[in-house]
This record gives C-alpha cells, structure tokens and sequence, in this order.
C-alpha cells in the first residue's frame, strides 16, 4: 500500500517554507541553530483544477498492476466505486501508461515501484459539481517513482477515460513569503473562478461549480509544499475558506 499523503493548507505550506529558510543546522547538543534574520524566498507555484471524486491509484511493481483507494488495496471483491473494475477492462491503456513513463524516465527491469495517483470522479461518486454530470474518468493528478514524486504527464487515453490534469485549465502565482498574506487574494480570486465554473467540467461540455485548486511548488515537487484552497460551497471545518487581505494596510505596517 502506498497512501497518498494528506494535502496541506496555505498556512502549513508558509510555515514549512519559512522554517526551511531559517534553519541552519544543530549544535553540539542536537538542538536546532535558527537564523535570527532569515532571507525568505520567492517560489512560484502551479495550481491544477482540485476535482471532486475518490481518491485512487495504479501502482506499478515487481510484483504486477494493482490498484488502490486513499486507504487500502483494492480487490474485485472490495472496489472503490468500481474503479478497479474500469481499469481491468482496460488492461491495453493502463500498461500504455506504464510504458509511457518507464520511457519518460528511463526506467529500465522491473525493479521499479510507479505510483499514478488521481482522482476517479465523475457519475454518481460525489454529487454537486460539475463532473458529476459527465461518465466516470480517472485524472492523474500526481506521480511518484521509487519514492520519489516527480513531474505529472500530460498523457492522456480518452478511450479509456485516463485523463491528465494537466490537460485542463492551470494557474501560476508566485509567492512572496517574506509577505505571504498578500497572495491570499490571487489565491481567492483563482478559486472563486474554479467555483463559479469548473474549467474541467466546461472543457468536456458540461458547466457547473468546481471545488477548488491545489497548488504545488514548481522547483521542488514534494508534498510539504503542497496545499489546496477550497470554494465556500465546499469549504469543511479542517479547510478554511482564505481571508481577503488589505494590500494596503499591509505594505503601510511593513
């Protein structure tokens, strides 16, 4: 079983980053030496369409194709809203995928571990949303190779509703954490735009509200820099909805 991790929120991200940027290290006794004056930096990051679904994955292994939901490996007997079932009856587009990425990274044997996380959405899984009005489909949201995540392919098998988010409407901000809160309003305003209308539904013909955006660090791909923004229509109390920022009042205080 390979889980996929938890996404963080906006606030996490800023304090790993910023924690990052002080640390320099530990002293004789172990104990953590912090830079009184730390450079913060400025990172851009890439948002991707948040879709609202299960959570599933093809894993790759030594061991052959298996599958998985957020919580466990799935059998014929114990699916997860039949995407095991979907995915065996396409047995020539998934092992395509596989051949697609060992090539992509030069993936050579078969002692390699590929894990295809994305969302299985669409049909009666959730209700409320856009997608939800189109058939079933599997969204490829994130890879991860022997350990390690790495670049999201912008492959897709429409025959067999294997899609990319990539392929979808995206979204670039760059974030400035010596002032974090300033880009709570561009991060507002991108989601805003998701929950009026979803860009994945409308690309396939169907208009509706989205969820949100996830976005994730373009120089470092791993999943502590990582977080999600949610529309108010689907907002829950472990994902606060972002608070509008006075730009002006900030840069006067500072």
């Amino acid at each position: 079983m390979l889980p996929f991790p938890s996404i963080n929120q906006f606030r996490n991200v800023v304090a790993h980053v910023r924690h990052q940027a002080a640390f320099m290290g530990r002293d004789e006794a172990g104990q953590p030496i912090f830079n009184p004056a730390p450079v913060y930096p400025k990172l851009a990051f890439q948002g991707t369409v948040k879709l609202h679904g299960t959570n599933a994955a093809i894993v790759f292994s030594p061991e052959g194709i298996s599958y998985q939901s957020r919580e466990r490996v799935l059998t014929r007997e114990q699916d997860n809203a039949g995407f095991m079932a979907h995915m065996e009856q396409h047995l020539d587009a998934v092992a395509h995928l596989g051949s697609y990425l060992a090539m992509q990274h030069n993936l050579t044997g078969i002692d390699h571990t590929v894990a295809i996380y994305g969302e299985w959405c669409g049909g009666n899984i959730q209700k409320g949303v856009a997608v939800c009005g189109l058939p079933k489909m599997f969204v490829i949201f994130a890879v991860k190779i022997n350990g390690n995540w790495v670049d999201t392919p912008d492959f897709s098998i429409a025959s067999a509703s294997i899609y990319s988010m990539k392929q979808f409407t995206t979204y670039s901000l760059v974030i400035d954490f010596e002032h974090p809160e300033i880009a709570q309003n561009y991060l507002a305003e991108f989601t805003n735009k998701v929950e009026e209308c979803c860009p994945v539904g409308k690309a396939m013909g169907v208009e509706g509200i989205g969820e949100g955006i996830v976005w994730r660090c373009v120089s470092d791909p791993s999943s502590e820099y990582w977080f999600k923004v949610k529309g108010e229509k689907h907002s829950a109390s472990k994902v606060k909805v972002l608070a509008s920022v006075d730009v002006e009042a900030v840069t006067q205080i500072n």
